[in-house]
């Protein structure tokens, strides 16, 4: 099971912790995330997003790569390895590099694998783009 302090080897850039719900939201950029509440909206980031054991997320996500614990229901598509701990439902389609699913966890969808990665550049790249600005 996900502990709150396990595999956060990087940086943790933004947290929803547990007892905050965050709807219609969007986030996206350079960066990890981890997530403990409730989220509804989008997710885009290049580095690593972990979704804690009481962490829900509905909504299309896409990262650099994810260990999930908790319950996500959207497309998910991620650069490198999606782990799906034991404790972790996953309601939608999904696309990855490499997936890895402990025995417990649930996984309701479509799987593709892609050894390159996902086929096309993030999306906020794009939003950044149309707007004129630079991201660092």
């Amino acid at each position: 099971m996900l502990k709150r302090k396990e595999r956060e080897t990087d940086i943790t850039n933004t947290v929803i912790g547990e007892g905050i719900a965050v709807e219609a939201g969007k986030i996206w950029g350079r960066g990890s995330v981890r997530i403990d509440g409730k989220f509804s909206g989008s997710i885009d980031i290049t580095g690593e997003l972990i979704l804690g054991e009481t962490g829900i997320i509905d909504g299309d996500i896409r990262a650099g790569k994810m260990l999930l614990a908790g319950k996500v229901t959207g497309t998910v598509g991620c650069e490198g390895l999606l782990h799906a701990d034991q404790t972790a439902t996953i309601i939608g389609d999904v696309s990855a590099c490499s997936i890895m699913v402990d025995e417990g966890a649930v996984l309701n969808g479509h799987c593709k694998m892609n050894a390159k990665g996902l086929e096309s550049e993030l999306i906020y790249e794009e939003d950044i783009a149309a707007a004129g600005q630079e991201f660092l």
